[in-house]
């Protein structure tokens, strides 16, 4: 079974329920919802890693449902499903942070691969997240290379305090620890 789970908010049971059937197919953790409110109650109780949503549906729309998922959890991925292909609608979508924008009718294999791009999208952005909080740092001379802001492995090689004087509201204070004072007292 795949650790992903999608809900999928449609006003029109066949799609939702031909979605559930590909999706649950390829092993993915589904749940649905008829319209934009009762979607986003879903997503709050349920915590789905992707929101495929349609665009248009009477009360909340798809637009606003993507609005209200992202500012509960910005990292959550969601695909905008629409039958109506205009260009304005599709770059509000990509505005508001939709993952992807997909038009009706979509067959099995566009589905599929557009919810396994979203999920390998969002697994290189954690693994980006990690690597960002790893500082380099010179086993010699104990120096930082400061990357930030700069390709990777680019970064100008610093001194630690240096580097958190970069980064930080804080500033270095040269002193020693109790071993190395004590180590000069008593040399």
């Amino acid at each position: 079974m795949s650790k992903h789970s999608i809900l999928i908010i449609d006003d029109e049971e066949v799609i939702t329920e031909s979605m559930s059937h590909i999706l649950e197919q390829a092993q993915y953790k589904v749940y649905t919802a008829p319209n934009g409110q009762t979607g986003i109650e879903a997503f709050k109780n349920e915590r789905p890693q992707l929101v495929i949503t349609d665009l248009m549906m009477s009360g909340i729309d798809g637009i606003d449902v993507l609005k209200e998922i992202k500012s509960d959890s910005p990292e959550a991925l969601v695909i905008i499903l629409t039958g109506h292909g205009e260009l304005e609608s599709a770059i509000e979508a990509v505005h508001y942070g939709a993952s992807e924008y997909l038009l009706k009718p979509c067959n099995k294999t566009e589905i599929l691969h557009r919810v396994k791009e979203c999920f390998e999208k969002r697994e290189m952005q954690i693994q980006i997240k990690a690597y960002e909080k790893i500082i380099p740092v010179c086993c010699q001379c104990r120096k930082i290379r400061d990357d930030r802001g700069r390709p990777h492995e680019s970064g100008e090689w610093v001194f630690a305090d240096e580097f958190i004087e970069r980064h930080s509201d804080l500033d270095a204070s040269h002193t020693y620890c109790n071993d190395c004072a004590e180590k000069i007292i008593n040399s």
